[in-house]
C-alpha cells in the first residue's frame, strides 16, 4: 500500500526536529519503520536510537526494519549491523548508557535487572523493616505510625518506593526545613486559589451591602434572621485572612432560612440574596485552604519523611546485595549520568544523529528528562533531530506514572526548536460513518482542555473501505432507573439487564452473519464471534456478563482484567502453599481440601474437625463416619500433603506446587468443564509467577500472594488463552492497542474509582495526609492541603477516564455498542446521548431506555448445566483423583515431553550436576528473547536469565559458570546452518510456539522451540543441549523421535504442508533430521504404548539429567 500525503511528509522530513500527532489506527508503526528505513541513506544504524514503550513494540519494529533492510540490495552495507540496531524500550536504552558508562554510573555493570514481582516483594519487605524499627524508636518515625496509622503506612510505604523520585521531588518542593513548610504549603494554596478566593471575597461583600440596604423593610421574621445572617457577615468583611473570613461565612450561612418573608420586595430581594449568599458559602467551604489540622499534620509528615528515607534505603541496600537494580534506577541513574556528567551527554549526542520515541504520550517525568537530555538542552553542539509520535488522548496509563503533559512539554520543545507538528488523521481501521461519529462524540467529551492534563480532539477520517451493512455503526443503549412496578432498581439489577441485552445483541448478529470488513482479505464476510470484544472498564462485575454471553449461548473468552489473584484455582494453589509455610492453619487446609486438589465433601471435613488434634492428622485415620471413597480421598490427601510438608524446607515453593499439580491430577480435574480452559492457564501462569521468585523462602512467597490479592492489582490479568473464535472480554487497558470489527462497551455510566489513599504527593507541590480519627471523629481529619492534592489527582483521573473513553470506542473497526445507566452523570454514556440523541448523528442509533426486568431474563433462562466439551472424547481420559497408577494418567491433554521411550534407564541416569534442565531452559530462553539474534545476549544478559530460572539461589561463581557455558552453545547456535536460514530474506520465524493437537483422539499440547517457513518450505526444530560424550548425536536424536514427529505433524496439519524436522545439538551444533519412516514408526510405536497405558513414569522423570 502506497504511503498517503501526510506519511510522505513525515517520513521525508529529516533534518529537523518533528512531532507527530497520531490518531488511533492511523498506521504509525509502519511510518516509523518508514521513516527509519529512509534515515539509513543518510546515517548508519548506530547513529539511530528509537525508543518503543514495550518490548513487543521493539521486537516488532526491529523485525520490521531488519526485513525491510534485508529486501533492499541499496541498504546491503546496512545489514552487518542490524545486530546493534538501538532500538527497543527506554529501558534498555538507559541499560545501555549505564553500562557504558559503570564508572561514571556508579553502578555495578553486571548488575541484573529485577523482574517487577521480585522488585515489588523487596520493597514490601523494605518497608516492613523500616515499619518494625520506627514502632521501636520513639522518634518522628514512631509519631508518624501514631497519626498516620501502622496499616495505612504498610499499605502506602511500597508505593512511595516505587515512585520514589515522585515522593522526593514532592518533599523537595517543600524544602528541607520543617519549619518553612507551613510557608509552602499557604503559598501553593494561595496560588491555586486566591483568584478565586478574591471574587468570593467581592461577591460576599456586595451581598451584605446589598441586604443591610433592604433589612429595614422586611418582615419581622425575616428581620430575625436577617439580623443573625450579618453579624458574622461584618465580620468577614473585616477578616484579614482567608481562614477567619471562611469562618465566619460558614457561621452566617448557617443562619439563613429561605422560609421566611414575604413574596415581594424587599422580602424576596433579600431572600434571593440570601439564597447566592448560601451558594457563595458552599463555594468557600469546597476551596481548599491552610486549616488547624495542617498545623497537626506537620510532625506527622516529618516522621512521614524520615519513615521513607529508613525504607529507601533498605530497599537500596537489598538490591544491592543482589546485584540487581529496578526499573525506576535505569531511569534515574541514566538522568544523573547525562545531567551530572557533561562529557559523557555530549558524547551521546554525537553518536546519535536521530531520537525517534514512540508512544511518546505514556512517558513518565524521569522518562521525558532523560529524552531531553539526550536531545540535547540547546541547538549548540552535536545532538540528535528529536521525532516524537504520540497521541495524548491515548495516554490511559496514569496508574504507572504517565504523565500526558510531559509528550506536550516535549511538543513544545520540538516547537521552539523551529520543528513542526505534522498529523496523522487518516484512520486505517475504522470506516467513515463511525469516524464521523465519534469525531462528535469526542469533540465533545474533549471540548476543554485548558489544563496542562486535559487534551483536545483532532478530526480524524475514515479507511478508504466502504462501512459493512446499512448500519446502525454506533449504537447506545442506556438502562433504565426502575422496574416494571416501577420500584427503584439497584444497581445488580441494571447490571444484570444491561448484560442479558447486550449479550443477546452480540448473539443476534452473529446468528444473522452481520457483514464486517476483513481488511486482511479486503472484502466484506459474516461476523464470527471472535470479531466481537467486550470492554469493561473494571473487572468488578465481569461474572454478570461472562453468565449473560453463556445464556445466549456466545462463546468467549477472558483475556485479562484484575481478577487473577481472586481466581479460584489460584485461590486453590494459595491455600496450599499457605498451609505448607503455616501447618497450623486449619481454614487454609479445609479450603484445600474441599478443592478440585482432592474434593473432600462438607461432611467429611465435619467428621474430620470433629476428631482430637489437627485435621491434618484426622486425615490418616478419618473416623468411622468417613466410608468407602471418602476415606480413600482422606487416605490420598494425607499421603500427598505428607510428602509435600516433608520436602518444604529444602524445595522451592515453585517444585512444591508442580508435585501437588501432578500427585492430584487437579488440572485434569479441570480441564474438561466449560472454563477450565481457562482455570488450567491461570494455573500454570502461576506456577511461572512463582519460579520467578526463586530464592525467596516459602512463607515469603505467601505472603507476597497474600498481598498482591488484597491489592487487587490492576496489573495483572488471567492468562491469555488462545481462542480466536470466541469473543473476547477484557479491561480497556488490555484492548490498548488492538482492534475488532464490533466492540461493545458496557457500564459507561461509571465514574472515575474513588481513591482513599490517606498520604499523597505531587513532585511539583509537596506531600500531605490525613490523620487517625479521635474518639469524637466521624472521619480522618483532612489538611486543606490535602484537599488540594486529592483535588487536582481526581482532577487528573477525570481526565485520563475521559481519554479511556476514546480509547475504548476506537477499537471498533464497524460497530460500536456503548450501554450503561441512564442517569451517569458526566458519564461516557451521557457525553454520547447529549450528542446524537435528536439524530444529529449519522448512523448512530439511541435506543429507548431498556425496562430492569430481571424476572423476565430468568422465566426466558432455562436451567444451567455443567456443559463438558466433547464427553466422548474425554471421558477415557479423565485422570482418577484416587489410586493413582504406576504411570502418568493420560490427562485430558497431555504434554508431548511425557510421551519418551520409557523402556530402560537412560545411560546419563544419575551423572551430571543436577543443572541440565536449568542449561537448557537458559539457552531456550535466550534464543526466544533474542528472536534468534544471539549476539545481543552477552554474559550480563545471560547471567540474569540463569538466576531468574533457577528453582534456587546460586553463588556469583556458579550463575558465571553456567551463563559462560550457556554462551558456548549460543555460539554454536549462531554458527549453525539454522541460524544462517533464520538470516535469509522473507523468513518468517516462530520461537517457542505453544500449540494443542488432536492424535488421532488423543489431545496433545507442548511448544515447539523453533518453526520457519523459507524459499524451499516449513521446518520444525527443536533444540537440544545433551552432551554427547561416549555416543553421537544421531544415537542421542532417537531419544526424541516420538516428540519430534508429533511437532511435525502438529505443524503439517495447521498449515496443510510438509514440513522438514530436526533436532539442533547445541553443545555440537550438528542438526539431525530423521528420516520419515523412523518417525512414523516411532509413532506408531508410541501410540501402541499410549493405548496399553505404558507411560513414562513421572517421578523416574524427574531423576533424569542431562550430562555436564
Amino acid at each position: 500500500m502506497e504511503l498517503t500525503p501526510e506519511q510522505r511528509a513525515i517520513v521525508g522530513l529529516q533534518a529537523t526536529d518533528l512531532a507527530v500527532t497520531a490518531g488511533a489506527g492511523s498506521g504509525k508503526t509502519r511510518v516509523l519503520v518508514e521513516r527509519y528505513v529512509r534515515l539509513l541513506r543518510t546515517c548508519s544504524i548506530p547513529e539511530i536510537a528509537a525508543v518503543t514503550f514495550t518490548e513487543a513494540a521493539a521486537t516488532e519494529m526491529r523485525e520490521r526494519v531488519r526485513r525491510s533492510v534485508m529486501a533492499d540490495d541499496a541498504l546491503s552495507r546496512h545489514r552487518p549491523d542490524l545486530d546493534d540496531a538501538v532500538i527497543g524500550t527506554v529501558h534498555s536504552l538507559a541499560l545501555r548508557l549505564l553500562r557504558e558508562h559503570p564508572f561514571d554510573a556508579a553502578i555495578d555493570p553486571s548488575a541484573a535487572v529485577l523482574g517487577e514481582d521480585e522488585a515489588e516483594l523487596l520493597r514490601r519487605a523494605a518497608s516492613a523493616e523500616a515499619i518494625n524499627a520506627a514502632a521501636e524508636a520513639d522518634d518522628d518515625r514512631t509519631t508518624a505510625l501514631r497519626e498516620i496509622g501502622v496499616y495505612q503506612a504498610g499499605i502506602l510505604l511500597p508505593r512511595m518506593l516505587a515512585d520514589r523520585d515522585d515522593v522526593d521531588a514532592a518533599f523537595e518542593a517543600m524544602g528541607d526545613d520543617p519549619a518553612g513548610w507551613h510557608a509552602h504549603v499557604s503559598a501553593v494554596l494561595d496560588a491555586s486559589y486566591g483568584a478565586e478566593q478574591g471574587a468570593i471575597r467581592r461577591e460576599v461583600a456586595a451581598l451584605t451591602t446589598e441586604i443591610e440596604r433592604n433589612a429595614a423593610g422586611v418582615n419581622e421574621r425575616q428581620r430575625e434572621v436577617v439580623e443573625r445572617v450579618l453579624a458574622p457577615l461584618r465580620a468577614a468583611r473585616a477578616a484579614p485572612d482567608w481562614e477567619a473570613f471562611s469562618a465566619a461565612l460558614a457561621e452566617a450561612c448557617g443562619h439563613v432560612n429561605l422560609q421566611v418573608g414575604r413574596r415581594s420586595p424587599p422580602d424576596s430581594d433579600v431572600r434571593e440574596a440570601l439564597s447566592r449568599l448560601r451558594d457563595r458559602g458552599d463555594e468557600a467551604a469546597g476551596l481548599p485552604a491552610w486549616n488547624e489540622v495542617d498545623e497537626r499534620a506537620m510532625p506527622a509528615l516529618v516522621g512521614v519523611r524520615a519513615l521513607f528515607d529508613d525504607a529507601a534505603t533498605r530497599y537500596a541496600t537489598a538490591k544491592r546485595e543482589q546485584h540487581a537494580m529496578d526499573f525506576l534506577d535505569l531511569e534515574i541513574g541514566a538522568v544523573a549520568l547525562l545531567r551530572d556528567h557533561e562529557d559523557v551527554a555530549a558524547g551521546v549526542r554525537a553518536r546519535f544523529r536521530h531520537l525517534m520515541v514512540d508512544e511518546a504520550q505514556d512517558i513518565n517525568p524521569a522518562q521525558a528528562e532523560l529524552i531531553r537530555l539526550i536531545a540535547g538542552p540547546a541547538p549548540d553542539g552535536p545532538r540528535p533531530w528529536l521525532f516524537l509520535v504520540g497521541d495524548g488522548k491515548q495516554s490511559i496509563y496514569r496508574f504507572r506514572g504517565a504523565d500526558v503533559a510531559r509528550f506536550a512539554e516535549l511538543r513544545r520543545l520540538v516547537t521552539d526548536r523551529g520543528g513542526p507538528t505534522l498529523p496523522l488523521s487518516r484512520s486505517f481501521r475504522t470506516h467513515d460513518l463511525l469516524v464521523e461519529a465519534a469525531n462528535a462524540v469526542f469533540a465533545h467529551v474533549f471540548e476543554d482542555a485548558s489544563e496542562p492534563f486535559e487534551v483536545s480532539m483532532e478530526r480524524m477520517h475514515g479507511r478508504p473501505d466502504p462501512a459493512p451493512g446499512g448500519g446502525p455503526h454506533l449504537v447506545l443503549m442506556p438502562v433504565g432507573k426502575t422496574t416494571p412496578d416501577g420500584e427503584n432498581a439497584v444497581d445488580d439489577e441494571r447490571r444484570r439487564v444491561e448484560a442479558d441485552a447486550g449479550a443477546a445483541e452480540i448473539a443476534a448478529l452473529l446468528d444473522e452473519g452481520r457483514e464486517v470488513w476483513d481488511g486482511g482479505e479486503g472484502r466484506l464476510r459474516p461476523a464470527r464471534a471472535g470479531d466481537v470484544a467486550v470492554l469493561l472498564r473494571r473487572f468488578t462485575n465481569v461474572h454478570t456478563f461472562e453468565q449473560a454471553l453463556e445464556a445466549h449461548g456466545v462463546p468467549y473468552t477472558t483475556p485479562s482484567g484484575t481478577g487473577f489473584f481472586t481466581r479460584q484455582e489460584v485461590l486453590d494453589c494459595a491455600h496450599l502453599l499457605r498451609w505448607l509455610a503455616e501447618p497450623h492453619d486449619e481454614v487454609a487446609l479445609a479450603g484445600l481440601l474441599r478443592s478440585p486438589f482432592f474434593v473432600l465433601r462438607d461432611d467429611t471435613l465435619l467428621a474430620l474437625t470433629e476428631q482430637r488434634g489437627s485435621l491434618f492428622a484426622a486425615l490418616a485415620d478419618p473416623p468411622d463416619a468417613v466410608e468407602g471413597r471418602e476415606r480413600e480421598r482422606c487416605a490420598h490427601a494425607a499421603r500427598v500433603l505428607g510428602g509435600l510438608r516433608a520436602n518444604a524446607g529444602t524445595l522451592p515453593a515453585d517444585a512444591l506446587l508442580e508435585r501437588a499439580l501432578d500427585a492430584s491430577s487437579v488440572e485434569a480435574a479441570w480441564r474438561p468443564i466449560e472454563g477450565g480452559e481457562q482455570a488450567v492457564a491461570n494455573i500454570r501462569k502461576l506456577v511461572r509467577m512463582v519460579r520467578t521468585l526463586a530464592g525467596y523462602t516459602l512463607p515469603e512467597v505467601v505472603e507476597y500472594l497474600d498481598q498482591r490479592r488484597e491489592d487487587l492489582d490492576v496489573r495483572e490479568a488471567p492468562a491469555v488463552l488462545d481462542r480466536p473464535d470466541a469473543v473476547q472480554v477484557m479491561t480497556v487497558h488490555a484492548s490498548k492497542g488492538l482492534e475488532f470489527p464490533i466492540v461493545w462497551v458496557p457500564e459507561a455510566h461509571t465514574a472515575p474509582p474513588p481513591s482513599y489513599d490517606v498520604i499523597r504527593w505531587r513532585r511539583d507541590e509537596g506531600v500531605s495526609a490525613t490523620l487517625q480519627r479521635g474518639e469524637e471523629d466521624t472521619s480522618r481529619p483532612r489538611p486543606g492541603f490535602y484537599a488540594h492534592l486529592r483535588q487536582r489527582d481526581e482532577a487528573e483521573d477525570a481526565a485520563e477516564h475521559r481519554r479511556l473513553f476514546y480509547v475504548a470506542a476506537t477499537r471498533a473497526a464497524d460497530y460500536l455498542y456503548v450501554s450503561g445507566d441512564e442517569s451517569g452523570k458526566g458519564s461516557w454514556l451521557e457525553a454520547a446521548l447529549a450528542v446524537c440523541e435528536g439524530g444529529t448523528v449519522e448512523s448512530a442509533d439511541v435506543r429507548p431506555p431498556l425496562e430492569v426486568d430481571v424476572d423476565g431474563i430468568a422465566q426466558r433462562a432455562g436451567p444451567r448445566e455443567l456443559r463438558l466439551r466433547d464427553e466422548a472424547a474425554e471421558e477415557d481420559y479423565i485422570a482418577p483423583l484416587l489410586e493413582r497408577p504406576r504411570v502418568i494418567p493420560v490427562r485430558a491433554s497431555t504434554p508431548v515431553t511425557a510421551l519418551r521411550e520409557p523402556t530402560g534407564a537412560p545411560a546419563y541416569l544419575g551423572r551430571g550436576d543436577g543443572r541440565g534442565a536449568l542449561r537448557g531452559s537458559v539457552v531456550h530462553r535466550a534464543i526466544e528473547e533474542s528472536a534468534g539474534d544471539v549476539a545481543l545476549m552477552d554474559v550480563a544478559a545471560l547471567a540474569a536469565i540463569v538466576r531468574e530460572e533457577s528453582e534456587r539461589a546460586l553463588d556469583d561463581a556458579t550463575v558465571e559458570t553456567l551463563a559462560r557455558e550457556a554462551g558456548e552453545m549460543l555460539a554454536e547456535y549462531a554458527r549453525s546452518g539454522v541460524a544462517g536460514a533464520l538470516a535469509g530474506p522473507d523468513v518468517e520465524r516462530w520461537f517457542e510456539l505453544p500449540f494443542a493437537w488432536d492424535w488421532d483422539g488423543l489431545p496433545v499440547h507442548g511448544a515447539i522451540d523453533l518453526v520457519y517457513r523459507d524459499a524451499g518450505g516449513w521446518h520444525v526444530v527443536d533444540f537440544k543441549t545433551d552432551g554427547l560424550a561416549g555416543t553421537t548425536a544421531d544415537a542421542v536424536a532417537r531419544r526424541y523421535l516420538v516428540q519430534i514427529g508429533l511437532y511435525q505433524r502438529a505443524i503439517e496439519a495447521a498449515v496443510g504442508e510438509p514440513a522438514a524436522a530436526g533436532l539442533l545439538f547445541l553443545r555440537s551444533g550438528e542438526l539431525v533430521e530423521p528420516a520419515r519412516a523412523d518417525l512414523d514408526a516411532a509413532l506408531d510405536e508410541a501410540r501402541r504404548r499410549v493405548d496399553a497405558g505404558e507411560l513414562l513414569d513421572p517421578e523416574a522423570a524427574e531423576l533424569v539429567e542431562e550430562p555436564a
